[in-house]
Formats: C-alpha cells, sequence, structure tokens
C-alpha cells in the first residue's frame, strides 16, 4: 500500500554551523555537504566569518560564544537567522550542534 502523503524530495538543503572553530564537527558538516553536493543537491552553509566555511552571501555571526551566556548567543543566533530567513527560502535544514545550546537560536528561527 502506497503512502497516502507525497514523498518529500529535498533539492536545496542549508546546512547551519554554529561552531566557533573549525573543529571535528565543521569537519563532519563539511564531509556531508560534499557527499550531498556530489549527488546532485543544491547545499549551502551558514557559518561564522571568521571561519571562511560559509557559501557566497552566508557569512553571518551565528557562532556560539562561549565566553558569553548562552542567553545573549542564542538570542542574535535567532534573530540573524530570522532575518535571513526572511529574505531566503531551502527546502530543509540541518544545524549541526557540538554542545548543547549552541545551536539553540537557529532552531528556534527555523521552528517559527
Amino acid at each position: 500500500m502506497a503512502h497516502p502523503d507525497p514523498l518529500l524530495t529535498l533539492e536545496h538543503l542549508l546546512v547551519v554551523l554554529p561552531v566557533p572553530e573549525d573543529g571535528g564537527t565543521a569537519r563532519a558538516a563539511l564531509r556531508q555537504v560534499a557527499g550531498l553536493r556530489a549527488r546532485g543537491m543544491r547545499v549551502e552553509v551558514l557559518a561564522d566569518p571568521r571561519l571562511g566555511l560559509a557559501s557566497p552571501g552566508l557569512a553571518l555571526p551565528v557562532a556560539h560564544d562561549p565566553a558569553r551566556p548562552a542567553a545573549e548567543s542564542r538570542a542574535a543566533q535567532r534573530a540573524t537567522l530570522a532575518a535571513l530567513l526572511a529574505r531566503r527560502r531551502w527546502d530543509a535544514a540541518l544545524v549541526h550542534c557540538p554542545l548543547p545550546g549552541e545551536g539553540i537560536g537557529a532552531m528556534e528561527a527555523l521552528a517559527a
């Protein structure tokens, strides 16, 4: 029996890297990005400008700052991503969070 809902297809994916440094999480995410691109998916990466990993136009201050309270990073991250989502659309988004709390603001913006 066929599923009553049509299959979801993804053609354009946003990968969010709210990480403060180019470490293991960023490397793993970029391996996934390369694999998806090799299969024909259009994938864009949103990352902090200091990392040099973002797709054109997506180098935005979304990195969690471990030296600041999580609530500050969360609110700034949510506002940055919400403003971006008001201008651009993707079929889906994947947020890579190496530590709990690093991508909460991004996930809140995506959920809204």
